[in-house]
């Protein structure tokens, strides 16, 4: 039940060990949003708390290719958009790239835990392009990492996701209202 096995029926069957992954924590994460156990205040608190050590874990840690997949990122998120879901994918890949870069695998997988349910939470709300993450938010963190100054990349993901948080509970406002559902 709590998917680290699966059985197969047949010949080649049996009881095997499932890849472990943190895909269904952001699952389960969503599950919990749609049924109103959890919430965006609670949602944004945790990212408040992740994102700036992530940034400055990922200032102390950026290797030159990790340099190079940030750089990208940041060009492609001015590549005119197509639909909703590639302006996300585009403007999260930034954080997913510091996630990874930061060196430390649980923060990770918890960031990404808590990204892909943004991205969820998004699609579902279908706001305006750039309502929710403006083109340039993602600028002064990458040159802060991209110099390794930690204080810096810490500073300016706490800006950017506090006005990335002010967004999110616009939406969440809206999503609430529109749904009949109430807000914790």
């Amino acid at each position: 039940m709590s998917g680290f096995v699966t059985t197969r029926q047949g010949v080649t069957g049996g009881v095997f060990v499932t890849d472990l992954s943190f895909e269904r924590l952001g699952s389960a994460f969503l599950d919990l949003f749609l049924a109103n156990k959890l919430s965006i205040p609670e949602l944004h608190h945790i990212r408040m708390l992740i994102e700036p050590e992530v940034a400055r874990l990922a200032a102390l840690n950026i290797s030159p290719e990790g340099a190079e997949r940030l750089q990208r990122a940041l060009q492609a998120e001015n590549l005119p958009y197509t639909t909703l879901e590639d302006d996300i994918e585009r403007r999260t890949k930034v954080h997913y790239i510091l996630a990874e870069i930061c060196g430390n695998r649980f923060l990770e997988a918890i960031l990404k835990s808590v990204l892909g349910l943004n991205t969820e939470i998004v699609n579902e709300v279908k706001p305006e392009p750039f309502e929710v993450h403006p083109l340039e938010t993602h600028n002064a963190i990458v040159a802060a990492v991209l110099s390794g100054d930690e204080n810096a990349a810490k500073e300016a993901m706490t800006r950017h996701t506090l006005e990335f948080g002010k967004n999110l509970l616009k939406m969440e406002e809206s999503y609430r209202r529109n749904t009949g559902q109430t807000g914790k």
